[in-house]
């Protein structure tokens, strides 16, 4: 550590200092050294005072120069400190920066992603959506995009796709056998190119699998069902209907129950499906109940005579509605359920709900059993 004397103010300070305690100048390396050297050559000239001619004029320019660069030589500035000061400002302003360009740069990954869902292209926005996946205002896009992209989204994709198509094709209803037996088959094969490739798929939920393979199921009937319809019409229509209605409960039920995506523009054909799986639904559960009062008890045999016999049943109405009619048909099954009698018990009147009313038959076979259809007509219908 040495001493130097301050170059604007005279005052004997520490080299080491970095400006003047008492006027604020500011030392540089090269006035440092010059003061040193000042003090050094004083030393040598055995005390004298003098300050050569050469050195005056050098701390004379230098005290110039600091006047230029400071107005104000009195202020003491700590440099050090404004210069962390600045960093501080600007570690600042880039991590703002930063955060405002993430959050920016995210929105536009949202958008994006809702775009190629807009697309069906699931996948591709699973993958840009998977650095956000657990954010709370995106994870449920991704599940739902990851959803889609499964094998089940992408049947509820192509069952959609199938369906539009088809609804998009319009054909007379009057034609030629071979006429509608073509047009029909392009109908049903425009859902097929969609959802056959998942014929072999086996999807993880059973009751998923199980109504995507009863639906193409039901499509192959409908084709089934126009090899005959120029020989035998009424067996090709009826097997139609029927295939008709199991598409109708199993679209009824995708649209119930999963994200199937259809424009609105076929909002009507949509309503028409579930209006018509209600029906279905409703005459399946009439099947059920029907079945359930023709079944409850067995068959009475009440009179052997003659080589006859005569068999009776007590059936109770369990259902809401009242039949204009009520008989069952009767078949006579020996041990080894082959039919040997077929029979019919006759018809009650006006059945009404909660009524009990006796059936009966007379064969001249002797039967181990029975197989039991009813054939009615709900009153009012």
């Amino acid at each position: 550590m040495g001493l130097m004397k301050c170059p604007d103010c005279k005052s004997e300070v520490s080299d080491r200092l970095d400006a003047c305690p008492k006027c604020g100048c500011p030392f540089t390396e090269e006035i440092k050294k010059e003061a040193l050297q000042a003090e050094e050559q004083k030393i040598n000239d055995e005390g004298t005072d003098e300050i050569t001619q050469e050195q005056n004029t050098k701390i004379i320019n230098q005290q110039n120069k600091i006047k230029e660069n400071n107005n104000n030589p009195s202020v003491n500035i700590n440099w050090k400190k404004v210069k962390i000061a600045v960093i501080i400002v600007v570690i600042a302003a880039i991590v703002i920066g930063g955060i405002v360009f993430a959050l920016n740069f995210k929105k536009m990954q949202i958008n994006k992603a809702n775009k190629l869902i807009e697309q069906t292209q699931y996948s591709e926005a699973v993958k840009v959506l998977e650095k956000y996946k657990d954010d709370d205002d995106v994870k449920k896009l991704y599940d739902d995009a990851a959803y889609m992209a499964s094998d089940e989204g992408q049947f509820l994709t192509a069952f959609a796709k199938g369906l539009t198509q088809r609804w998009e094709l319009d054909y007379p209803d009057e034609t030629d056998a071979a006429t509608h037996v073509k047009n029909y088959s392009n109908s049903v094969n425009a859902e097929l190119n969609e959802i056959g490739k998942f014929r072999d798929v086996t999807f993880s939920d059973n009751t998923f699998n199980q109504k995507v393979h009863d639906y193409i199921d039901a499509l192959d009937k409908q084709l089934k069902s126009l090899d005959y319809y120029a020989t035998d019409t009424a067996r090709s229509q009826a097997d139609w209907s029927s295939a008709y209605k199991q598409r109708s409960l199993i679209i009824k039920y995708f649209l119930n129950n999963y994200p199937v995506k259809i424009d609105d523009k076929y909002a009507d054909i949509k309503n028409e499906f579930i209006v018509d799986a209600n029906s279905v639904e409703a005459e399946n559960k009439l099947k059920d109940e029907i079945n359930n009062m023709i079944n409850a008890g067995p068959f009475e045999l009440v009179e052997d005579s003659y080589g006859y016999k005569t068999y009776k049943r007590n059936i109770t109405n369990t259902t809401e509605y009242t039949f204009e009619y009520f008989g069952l048909n009767v078949q006579c099954l020996d041990d080894s359920k082959n039919i040997i009698d077929q029979e019919y018990t006759g018809q009650i009147k006006s059945f009404a709900p909660g009524q009990t009313a006796t059936l009966e038959f007379t064969t001249d076979k002797s039967p181990s059993s029975f197989n039991v259809e009813a054939e009615y007509s709900i009153k009012g219908e």
